[in-house]
């Protein structure tokens, strides 16, 4: 089975997944600048989708400052329902600087 990769522009996305089928997102990210994307664990905790990873790559150019990508890979473990709302913010809170929904339903 293909993994599903999303980004971006599956902002508010609401999508179907198979079990065992994995979903690879991938947000820019540039952690020198202190924000980071949180609550992606709320996503894994769920029992319905499970996260198996989570890496950051840093910009291809490789120029001081410039934003990344921080990747997760998510498993649909169980039937049910997964949501996701992620926020780009500076750990111990702040301004958020861009948000990401998604829910996931996962069927048998």
């Amino acid at each position: 089975m293909p993994m599903a990769v999303m980004g971006p522009a599956d902002h508010g996305r609401t999508c179907q997944f198979a079990m065992h089928q994995r979903l690879q997102l991938c947000l820019p990210e540039a952690p020198n600048s202190g924000y980071r994307w949180q609550g992606a664990e709320a996503l894994g905790a769920d029992a319905a989708v499970c996260c198996l990873s989570s890496d950051y790559a840093p910009p291809v150019s490789g120029a001081v400052g410039g934003r990344g990508l921080r990747c997760w890979v998510f498993e649909a473990r169980a039937p049910g329902v997964a949501a996701s709302h992620l926020r780009l913010q500076r750990p111990g809170g702040g301004p958020v600087a861009d948000r990401f929904a998604l829910t996931i339903h996962v069927v048998g």
